[in-house]
């Protein structure tokens, strides 16, 4: 760095650092140490004028001893001097050895750091005086000390020159005006003038970026005063620096556009006066004003558009043309997919590019540039067949390629350019879904239908169309021929990561469910899909793979088997030692589909070979209990689904069957819950097959029936918790309305489903309880030779369910009756004696629409929809009928239910407690507590209310039931939309949450398009909301007022004038209610009809003739009801609302000024503050 003069003549220099030895150096520095430590504070600015610079030129000895000891004094002044502002630094000493050319970069580090803490320290004149020897060879200096020095210099000149420039002052500054360091200076004091205080002192000025900001403010926003002060005393210099006009134009400009006054007008004043002759053809001007308005370099807009405008270039091309170009665009296009700041819509127009017009590019090429790509649909438009194949080949060679961002693409492309039936993109999926990164396996599930496979939505999965299953097994064998190989030629090991072989097994048997033909069994069986599935499936049972897969592997085999029994039956007959080894697996799951197959393939199986194989699982039993759990649970399950194989072909001994259910039932006798459980579903798989036999010679099937419910019993009152409790109390509830629909009869579910497919239950096999669910169809049933004792079984069940539990007084039975009737509605809705009840279920599930229970309400409510289902005509209108009237208030009166003295009236602590601190739900605990209070009538009260609750309840259910009616009604509701709009309008206001959204889900159904349905019944729900409003229930008051002052926004004077009058009369008693949040509706309501009849009443916004209308009818209402009421908040929301009309009525006003000027003059008096009074009369 060239040398610079120092400001002023500097005190005596330091002792050369370069003239001493090490030692030497060491010895001076302690005793200067020695100095500052004996030194008081005022002789300290004495001491620091010798020790600081020779101290900071010490650091340029190579000598850690030396450096050490420097940073010891330097640490010792920095403690000493930092609080003492007083305490001045040898200033010019530092500047003389920072602008030496033989100084070291360490030195002139710390040189300008003490520059900085010395600088602060001047007075304010001599700070003004030095600031311009600092811009001396400025251009030079390094960037980050530039920008500290520049900052003492614009904080010199914001002190000293806010006014004025002295003329010497002034000279030193134009000394450097034709220099690099005058351009220098300029520039940053454009950038300060552009510096705005960021709001809240956090974001970046507009035209600055983050660097040029920090540069001008340091470590700290610049703000107020100081910022206006050194904008002022910047523009006085560059003043008198005397620019050129074409340097200076873009500091004033950007001063004429400042936040402060001041310095706005001093930027106007020097743009007219010094830069009027600017040369606005100047390039390096055209160029700074380009960046000021447009900022640096391009943008994501810019390349957006510019993009696009490629893309229209290339369709609209001559391929000659653009095969001379291409190397030119390919470049480009590289170039914009290797910037991480590209967006996604330029990606995509690449993507486009290439193929379109680009498909001489090497693809390889352009998948490995795209390494952070991140595109939306490309090239589904326009591609050829070369590019797709070429692509595909592509594609299933980088889909498993080291950088994740490669492996994205892939997958990315895979979902987005091919349908749904192409099996190689699929494939590529299978590969994608066990990625170790979280966004590469969803895109790739969400491209297989398996993203939400758990509660995957029937909607998603009737839009999904999968490949022919066929053709699916036979790419992927083409691409993985060693899954056709035996276990013994693959080793044991798997071809597949295990999330790989879990989703393309799940994604195989949807592909088995979807396909069209109802036999894949060819005339080679060896060769059909479900051999090779068989396969693919024993590959997936690898001991490398995890349980997961195991587990889905034998389920899927089971899936199998019920597709083609004989074929699988067939096939695992000759591996059954490889099924008995699976019933010891660890996972649950696995063992019970092992067993299950194990009863499949008995089928094949001689008769003694499957008799010794289920002897050899009871003997294993009889002998000594299996010392692991996983081999005993195995050996359980097998037991039940090996007899009732074998009872199926009827080659089984009495004594076999008997033995095998003693071993059962001793089990349930003996062991723990988990056992037992398992062994009670064995007993009644053998229990499908035929009647379970006595248990000994002495004892009846009563008696192991006794048994067994004695242990269910025991079962469920193990567990403590009351939530777990509440669980196992509705399984139950679920299974024995599926038993009891068994027991009914014609269920469409044979036992051979039950026990050679992967059944669980008719709920899970009917999808029920959800949105959708279908009615089970009795078509498939096979009619029961017992039918005489399932038409007794079937009046016992009527009778229980119509005559005790249905219409309980206790909430629990209520439940159970609900569930039961529900699941007999559901799984044998067609049965005659089902369809002849329809009246009296309707009638039952009505009644309970309202009870407190959620799962009883729920229940009441699905079961109605299936009644409309199951219905005729004549039913549907009925139900329809009997549901608006609900809806609407106007339902038929309920049976009465008689109360016992433990019937829950109240849920507990819906109404608090009672003084001593019990319990008030049950009826009894309600007439105790009337008593106590000497108010028997009480009761009658709380029955009210219990009604009232109820009421609102089955408006709750009644809603649920009718949105799944509205799918299904259509044209039928019509007629009834009077008598519903305006309910619905209304409830979708109420304060109870619940019955908002419930409402608010039927009027999204059953109203297309909600304007036009409010504008059709406009007068009929303002009608309704008016009328409710001055109901005795106060949610209805509420709700009306919300809803009113919704509806009314906006309207025209045609359409509210006939309400108007009663609108306010509304707007006044709700604001006088005694209910808090109906007050609080009221207030919103006043609001919203006061800015209704403002804009009506301004002849500006509304004709004269509706405005004249509009005032007669609510002027004189607020002089006489609402200025003169005894209510505060309606007196001052009536005065209010008369200024604003009289502001803006106009003409409108004149017929009413003698009574406007009467009442003003009358409210002077009575409306004065009765403390004025008091003044004047004391």
């Amino acid at each position: 760095m060239a040398e610079q003069p120092a400001p002023s003549a500097a005190p005596a220099p330091a002792p050369a650092a370069t003239e001493q030895t090490d030692a030497e150096r060491l010895d001076s520095l302690d005793r200067m140490l020695t100095r500052l430590a004996l030194a008081d504070d005022a002789r300290l600015a004495a001491v620091l004028a010798r020790v600081l610079p020779y101290a900071i030129t010490s650091l340029a000895c190579p000598a850690p001893a030396v450096r050490k000891l420097v940073m010891e004094i330097l640490s010792h002044i920095n403690k000493r001097v930092k609080h003492r502002p007083e305490i001045s630094l040898p200033m010019l000493g530092l500047w003389k050895i920072y602008t030496e050319s033989a100084s070291s970069t360490i030195v002139r580090n710390f040189c300008v750091v003490y520059i900085e803490m010395a600088f602060e320290r001047l007075p304010t004149e001599e700070k003004g005086n030095i600031a311009p020897d600092f811009l001396t060879n400025i251009s030079n200096v390094p960037a980050q000390h530039q920008g500290i020095i520049l900052r003492l210099v614009t904080k010199a000149i914001g002190e000293c020159n806010i006014h004025k420039v002295d003329d010497t002052i002034a000279s030193k500054y134009r000394a450097i005006t034709e220099s690099n360091d005058g351009l220098v200076f300029a520039d940053f004091c454009f950038h300060t003038l552009l510096y705005q205080t960021p709001p809240q002192g956090i974001g970046c000025p507009s035209g600055l970026s983050v660097a040029q900001s920090d540069r001008v403010t340091g470590k700290l926003p610049l703000k107020g005063d100081i910022l206006a002060s050194r904008k002022l005393g910047i523009l006085n210099v560059i003043e008198a620096m005397n620019f050129a006009p074409e340097v200076v134009y873009p500091l004033y400009l950007s001063a004429t556009s400042d936040s402060q006054e001041s310095v706005s007008k001093k930027g106007e004043e020097l743009l007219k006066r010094k830069a009027s002759t600017v040369n606005l053809e100047d390039p390096n001007l055209i160029k700074k004003l380009f960046t000021l308005f447009n900022g640096s370099g391009t943008t994501s807009r810019l390349k957006q558009l510019g993009m696009e405008f490629t893309v229209w270039v290339f369709k609209h091309a001559v391929t000659d043309q653009l095969k001379l170009i291409g190397p030119v665009i390919l470049g480009g296009i590289l170039r914009s997919l290797d910037g991480s700041s590209t967006t996604e819509t330029v990606h995509g127009q690449i993507v486009m590019l290439h193929g379109q017009k680009l498909a001489t590019i090497k693809l390889r090429a352009g998948l490995a540039a795209m390494t952070r790509l991140s595109f939306g649909p490309c090239l589904q438009k326009g591609a050829s067949m070369i590019v797709l194949k070429n692509l595909e080949v592509l594609l299933l060679e980088n889909c498993e390629a080291e950088q994740s961002e490669v492996r994205f693409s892939a997958i990315r492309w895979a979902t987005t350019l091919y349908d749904t039936q192409h099996c190689p993109s699929r494939y590529i999926c299978m590969t994608g879904a066990s990625d170790v990164k979280l966004d590469i396996r969803e895109m790739a599930l969400a491209g297989l239908n398996l993203l939400n496979d758990v509660r995957q939505s029937s909607a998603g999965s009737v839009d999904f169309k999968y490949p022919d299953v066929t053709e699916m097994l036979n790419y992927i064998c083409h691409q993985r021929p060693q899954l056709l190989c035996s276990d013994d030629q693959r080793n044991g090991k798997l071809l597949f990561p295990s999330k790989t072989f879990l989703s393309m097994i799940k994604f195989l048997m949807k592909c088995f469910e979807s396909s069209d033909s109802p036999n894949l069994v060819k005339e080679d069986p060896s060769h059909s899909p479900v051999a090779k599935m068989c396969i693919i499936l024993e590959n997936a049972m690898s001991y490398e793979g995890s349980s997961e897969l195991h587990a889905l592997a034998l389920k899927s085999l089971v899936d199998l088997s019920s597709r083609e029994p004989k074929l699988v039956s067939l096939r695992y007959a000759d591996r059954i030692q490889w099924l008995r080894g699976l019933l010891a697996h660890v996972d649950s799951d696995a063992r019970e589909a092992a067993a299950r197959l194990l009863g499949i393939a008995s089928s094949a199986l001689s008769s003694s070979a499957a008799l010794t194989l289920l002897s050899e699982f009871t003997s294993t039993l009889n002998q000594n209990r299996p010392t692991r759990f996983e081999n005993y649970h195995g050996v359980l399950c097998a037991i039940g689904y090996l007899t009732a194989g074998c009872l199926k072909q009827s080659y089984i001994p009495e004594e076999m069957v008997k033995n095998a259910v003693d071993i059962l039932v001793k089990v349930v006798d003996s062991e723990g819950s988990a056992l037992a459980s398992v062994a009670m579903a064995s007993l009644g798989h053998i229990g499908l097959r035929c009647t379970l036999p006595s248990i000994n010679q002495n004892s009846s099937t009563g008696a192991l029936l006794t048994i067994l419910h004695e242990k269910l019993t025991k079962l469920l009152s193990e567990n403590d918790t009351k939530a777990i409790q509440k669980i196992l109390v509705e399984d139950v509830l679920f299974a024995a309305g599926e038993a009891l629909s068994f027991i009914w009869g014609e269920v469409p579910v044979t036992a051979d489903v039950i026990l050679e497919s992967n059944f669980v239950s008719l709920s899970q096999a009917t999808n029920y309880l959800t949105s959708d669910a279908p009615l089970v169809s009795s078509n498939s049933y096979e009619r029961s030779d017992c039918e005489e004792a399932h038409a007794m079984a079937r009046e016992e069940i009527i009778k229980k369910l119509f005559e005790t539990l249905i219409f309980s007084s206790r909430k629990e039975e209520r439940c159970a009756g609900t569930v039961w009737l529900v699941s007999l509605t559901m799984y044998c809705g067609r049965h005659p004696k089902i369809l002849e009840l329809l009246p009296q279920i309707q009638e039952a599930l009505s009644h309970l629409l309202g009870d407190p229970n959620e799962l009883t309400q729920d229940l009441a409510s699905q079961g109605m929809s299936i009644v409309y289902e199951l219905g005729d005509a004549s039913m549907k209108e009925q139900l329809v009928h009997a549901l608006v009237n609900t809806l609407t208030g106007a339902a038929k009166k309920k049976k009465a239910i008689k109360l016992m003295e433990d019937s829950e009236i109240f849920q507990e602590g819906a109404i608090g407690n009672n003084p001593t601190g019990g319990k008030l739900s049950t009826y009894k605990e309600l007439c105790s507590l009337a008593d106590e209070m000497g108010q028997p009538d009480l009761i009658y009260k709380f029955m009210d209310l219990a009604n009232y609750q109820a009421a609102l309840n089955s408006k709750r259910g009644a809603a649920f039931g009718f949105s799944k009616i509205a799918k299904q009604a259509g044209e039928a509701l019509q007629p009834y939309l009077n008598a519903l709009i305006p309910r619905l309008v209304r409830y979708q206001y109420d304060p109870d949450k619940n019955i908002q959204d419930s409402m608010a889900h039927i009027w999204k159904l059953i109203v297309s398009d909600p304007k036009k349905a409010i504008d059709e019944h406009y007068d009929v729900i303002v009608e309704d909301l008016l009328v409710q409003s001055g109901s005795r229930l106060w949610r209805s008051r509420e709700a009306s007022c919300l809803a009113l002052a919704d509806i009314i926004q906006g309207r025209r004077y045609s359409q509210v004038s006939k309400h108007l009058r009663k609108i306010w009369t509304t707007v006044f008693r709700a604001m006088d209610d005694i209910k808090e949040t109906v007050r609080n509706a009221g207030d919103s309501l006043c609001r919203a009809v006061s800015s209704l009849t403002i804009r009506l009443c301004d002849v500006s916004l509304t004709s004269t003739s509706d405005a004249n209308e509009t005032m007669n009818i609510v002027l004189p209402y607020l002089l006489s009801e609402g200025i003169l009421s005894k209510v505060s908040s309606i007196q001052k929301a009536s005065i209010s609302l008369v200024m604003k009309l009289a502001k803006g009525a106009g003409p409108a006003l004149r017929p009413h000024l003698a009574e406007l000027v009467c009442c003003m003059l009358e409210c002077l008096s009575s409306l004065e503050d009765q403390r004025l009074n008091y003044v004047e009369m004391r």
